[in-house]
């Protein structure tokens, strides 16, 4: 049953391109010109489709990650460290030596 669905769509392509052939110069010109449209319509979609999937993708990452630092941020930091000013140091980013790298 399935090799005939092949076998099938195969024979139609056939018969179209011959159609294809017999008509005149004229109408073939305007054929291509519509199925020029008809396949720039289906890439503008697929393009509009693929677009949209990875934006919803993009969106559910960031969420995840966004609740994931909430979350992170609401039990505070396990680290300690000290306040410069008004400026945090935690002491897993001190570095061990002090020497100038200017």
């Amino acid at each position: 049953m399935f090799e005939k669905i092949p076998a099938a769509l195969g024979l139609l392509i056939c018969l179209l391109l011959a159609l294809r052939l017999i008509i005149g110069p004229a109408r073939r010109r305007r054929l291509d010109e519509r199925l020029g449209r008809f396949g720039r319509l289906l890439k503008q979609w697929s393009q509009r489709l693929v677009h949209w999937r990875r934006r919803r993708q993009v969106a559910r990452i960031a969420r995840v990650e966004a609740t994931e630092l909430i979350r992170r941020a609401k039990s505070g930091s396990k680290d300690e460290g000290e306040w410069v000013g008004n400026v945090y140091h935690p002491k897993k980013f001190v570095r061990k030596s002090k020497k100038n790298l200017h």
